[in-house]
């Protein structure tokens, strides 16, 4: 997995990533039309950034959802 300049190795492995740290409603807007194509898929699995020692969830993290297809 070849890294980017201003990404690390990681950020390959999840498909549609872009390390560009623009915020939600500007990340979602960009989005808008690969997540309307979601519609109707099968949510698989799902991971978030979680702080055990707090007990809590780390927005800083990403939040990746898997569809049926390893649509990420």
């Amino acid at each position: 997995m070849e890294s980017r300049p201003g990404t690390t190795r990681w950020y390959g492995s999840m498909s549609g990533w872009n390390a560009d740290y623009a915020p939600a409603p500007e990340q979602l807007r960009r989005q808008r039309s690969r997540l309307l194509a979601l519609v109707g898929q099968r949510l698989r699995a799902g991971w978030v950034g979680w702080e055990l020692a707090r007990d809590r969830w780390q927005p800083v993290i990403p939040v990746v959802l898997e569809f049926d297809g390893g649509v990420q």
